[in-house]
């Protein structure tokens, strides 16, 4: 509806909080406080898939293989990286289901074949760990900060709500599925990374190159968003420019945003706390709080 309101100023997230705020009082503290939740949100959603492929390739080419995983990483990354559309990316959009089911496959199907139960903790969790979780829960529902862009990529907007329904309705399901089969088979002993519970092989080795390649093309739709913004901020006739000067410039914003990904990767390596400090500090408030403050402030407004 706030997009349906804006349909032309609202193409970002920051974009719709001006819109929304335009005229008010603390607009440009909220829009500032949104621009810089965008920021955190983008980059550390950026650094976990970067975390995330790189451990996936470890699991092709041994543990020992970190340096050559994150080159590997960055040589396939950063070329794929001078994409800078949405609709640029979605070439990737069937290939990135496909490898995530295949994931799901290998991972459930060894849940299923699992005679032996795992023992259960009777141990009950940190505040520290339920706090993470419930953060990760929340990071894991969090899509609103790539609504605008997608909406303003698609030939008509309206058919984003049948879209969103349908996507979060079968993310649900395979979020439900996936954490019951999971836990039921090993118990608290499940690693943050759920492939590490899977036997070295051939199975293990073809589930982790397809979740690599899930998350790199998740790394992609990120890196095309917040790149755009920050290309606006920096240049802004540059940012339409699809020659050398436009071009140069987008180098340089996703060379500094993947270095950046991995200085994050480097001092947080562990997934669950990543994750759930990305989802307290930016998911929550982006995905929930924001959103319905908006609409508020826009439904006082209109009356």
């Amino acid at each position: 509806r706030l997009h349906a309101l804006h349909p032309d100023e609202a193409l970002t997230y920051g974009a719709l909080a001006r819109c929304v705020m335009r005229g008010t009082a603390g607009s440009g503290i909220v829009q500032s406080i949104v621009s810089t939740l965008q920021y955190v949100a983008f980059f550390g959603n950026m650094a976990i898939n970067l975390l995330l492929v790189v451990s996936s390739l470890r699991m092709v080419l041994g543990p020992d293989q970190t340096l050559a995983c994150y080159s590997i990483a960055a040589a396939v990354l950063l070329p794929l990286a001078q994409i800078r559309t949405l609709h640029g990316v979605s070439w990737a959009g069937l290939g990135s289901s496909l490898a995530i089911a295949t994931v799901l496959a290998v991972v459930l199907g060894k849940c299923y074949v699992r005679s032996a139960r795992a023992t259960r903790a009777a141990a009950v969790p940190s505040p520290f760990e339920q706090f993470s979780a419930a953060a990760a829960a929340i990071f894991a529902f969090g899509g609103q900060g790539l609504f605008m862009e997608t909406m303003a990529e698609m030939r008509d907007a309206r058919d984003f709500k049948r879209a969103l329904l349908i996507t979060s309705s079968a993310i649900l399901c395979i979020y439900l599925l996936s954490s019951v089969t999971i836990f039921d088979a090993f118990g608290d002993a499940v690693p943050p990374n759920a492939m590490e519970v899977l036997p070295d092989g051939p199975a293990r080795k073809v589930a982790a190159a397809a979740m690599a390649f899930h998350v790199a093309v998740s790394y992609l739709l990120a890196n095309a968003v917040i790149g755009r913004a920050i290309h606006l901020k920096l240049d802004t006739e540059g940012a339409n420019d699809w020659g050398a000067r436009g071009r140069l410039c987008w180098l340089g914003i996703t060379s500094a945003a993947m270095a950046l990904c991995a200085a994050v990767v480097a001092l947080i390596p562990n997934l669950s706390q990543l994750m759930g400090l990305v989802g307290a500090l930016s998911t929550a408030p982006l995905s929930f709080g924001f959103p319905a403050f908006f609409f508020i402030v826009a439904s006082r407004r209109a009356g």
